[in-house]
């Protein structure tokens, strides 16, 4: 059984309990417990953030939580079974979008950057290539992850204040081991095919027709995470190693031919494709 990202469990929980938000205490026991972390641990990242919460309150407000979804399900509902209650409930409620997370890591808590997500979620109506540039640790690929988690919980059918394009396909890698572009070619293809795709081009052009086809046969979200990795720096910023230089031509094929799709580039150093 496929688990469910924490965007779309919070959107059930709001369903099921028929409420339209989650108190700011409710959602911090939420959060902390889906990510595995103990009440402790909610409570000191709260602190860092400017919320201070009691160790007593924190867990009356999860029994109350649990007890209510425990009723609401008609199952028992605790810590450890909530990831499979939920996904349940969402199997059997929703319609769900085919998701290859690949090596992307939830950050265990996000806090701010509201205004950050309202813009990318903007431009996901009408980008082709979205870049997100900055310095390393400034939050990039936490940045991008609650972007996907939102705009994936939409797309299954929950709205929100906000109603981001919806897709029926996500892909990310992150690229930070420099893997070759076919790996990724190949593992995109089968992803946005929904698995069908069963003769692959051999050759660069077929594998970026194959997928130009399926780009605008489904609205995908596409996520390359970590682009500097294949990239060069110093004088040559934005220019790509030797070797890796085809992802430029897959960035640009993307950006140039006409779709509804969407690719997201996390880099500390702009391509120059999108420069361009």
């Amino acid at each position: 059984m496929k688990e469910i990202n924490i965007e779309t469990a919070l959107a059930l929980v709001r369903e099921i309990r028929g409420q339209s938000r989650l108190s700011d205490v409710q959602e911090a026991v939420f959060r902390g417990v889906w990510n595995h972390a103990s009440y402790q641990e909610i409570i000191d990242a709260a602190a860092e953030h400017g919320y201070y919460y009691s160790l007593g309150h924190l867990k009356n407000t999860g029994s109350e939580l649990w007890q209510a979804l425990s009723e609401a399900l008609g199952e028992r509902v605790t810590k450890t079974n909530l990831r499979e209650a939920l996904t349940r409930y969402q199997q059997q409620h929703h319609n769900t979008t085919q998701q290859d997370w690949g090596e992307a890591v939830a950050p265990t808590s996000f806090y701010g950057r509201i205004e950050e997500l309202a813009t990318l979620r903007q431009w996901l109506d009408h980008c082709r290539v979205i870049s997100i540039l900055g310095m390393g640790g400034m939050g990039k690929t936490s940045l991008a992850v609650r972007l996907a988690e939102t705009v994936l919980e939409s797309s299954s059918g929950e709205a929100s204040g906000h109603s981001p394009a919806r897709f029926s396909t996500f892909f990310w890698r992150s690229l930070i081991n420099a893997p070759p572009l076919e790996e990724i070619l190949k593992d995109m293809i089968q992803c946005i095919s929904n698995q069908q795709e069963i003769n692959i081009s051999t050759t660069l052009e077929g594998k970026l027709a194959q997928i130009l086809h399926y780009l605008r046969q489904n609205r995908c979200l596409l996520v390359l995470d970590n682009l500097e990795s294949v990239l060069q720096s110093g004088s040559s910023a934005g220019a790509y190693r030797p070797g890796y230089e085809d992802y430029g031509l897959l960035i640009q094929k993307i950006g140039e031919a006409e779709h509804a799709s969407c690719l997201i580039l996390t880099s500390r150093e702009k391509p120059r494709e999108v420069a361009q």
